[in-house]
């Protein structure tokens, strides 16, 4: 079994149902699933049931994950791959120490570079004085002024990052991996 609706196995997610997944509404449940589409050739999600009518499990609705274990192994590799990406773009939007910037939301220092020398709390943001800010500022050396300027992130942008190039490897490097499960196809 993979996926039945209203009574009836959908034939396309025979044996390639990857991972299923619930995501819970503030009054409803929705049902999901990941499956290899032979089609596309490539991993789909879809909803299978749902607690907003009488279409959830034991109402005719239903998933198993029934893949076997070498499309585990490849979509295990792509989700692998996926997180690096997003930690990748994730880094790309954090600034760290040592990175150069280009002011671009406050007036005084609009247009000028400078390179982020601190990295703390904003003591005076919502929620501060009870611990629960998560909100950085950022102490930047702007060029041609001798003290720290204390920025938040909404008011630069990262000059020194090369993401895109470090994505591009990271894709290059996911190339090689071809599914077993296919190789064994053809």
């Amino acid at each position: 079994m993979a996926v039945v609706q209203n009574n009836k196995v959908i034939e396309k997610t025979v044996g390639m149902v990857v991972r299923e997944w619930e995501k819970n509404g503030y009054d409803d449940s929705d049902f999901w699933c990941t499956y290899w589409d032979t089609d596309t050739q490539s991993f789909q999600s879809m909803e299978w049931g749902t607690t907003r009518c009488a279409a959830g499990p034991g109402y005719g609705y239903g998933c198993k994950v029934d893949a076997p274990a070498d499309l585990m192994a490849y979509y295990a590799e792509v989700c692998k791959l996926e997180n690096a990406i997003y930690a990748q773009t994730l880094r790309a939007m954090t600034p760290q120490v040592g990175d150069q910037i280009l002011v671009t939301g406050t007036k005084k220092w609009l247009g000028r570079a400078g390179e982020v020398k601190w990295v703390g709390k904003d003591q005076y943001a919502w929620g501060a004085r009870y611990g629960r800010s998560t909100t950085l500022v950022y102490g930047v050396k702007i060029d041609g002024y001798d003290k720290l300027v204390y920025i938040h992130s909404w008011d630069f942008k990262i000059t020194s990052l090369n993401t895109d190039a470090e994505v591009a490897r990271l894709a290059d490097e996911f190339k090689g991996v071809k599914p077993l499960f296919l190789e064994k196809a053809s």
